[in-house]
């Protein structure tokens, strides 16, 4: 996503987020860790008074990325799918993406 997006998006955002005890903005579709640190921070610099969270698959997770994690306080989701063999806690194989 380019900056001027998310300056979009956070001017609504940030009104918003005045009027709540809580407003939350979460980073996901894809794989948000593969913009870069430098380039998810300057989106996030946009918005004020929100929290930010990242849903990610977690395997580009280093050091680095957890100092960009704890110094921006961003609250993490992992996903564990699993591949389109991995079966389901019933014992049936879960459905091939795209189905």
């Amino acid at each position: 996503m380019p900056v001027a997006v998310a300056t979009a998006v956070a001017k609504t955002a940030n009104e918003w987020a005045v009027d709540v005890p809580r407003f939350s903005v979460v980073w996901h579709a894809g794989e948000p860790l593969t913009a870069g640190r430098a380039h998810l921070g300057a989106l996030m610099d946009e918005f004020a008074g929100v929290e930010h969270h990242v849903q990610t698959n977690a395997t580009l997770i280093d050091d680095a990325w957890c100092e960009f994690f704890a110094a921006r306080d961003i609250r993490l989701g992992i996903s564990i799918d699993g591949d389109a063999t991995a079966t389901r806690r019933a014992g049936r194989p879960r459905r091939p993406a795209g189905l």
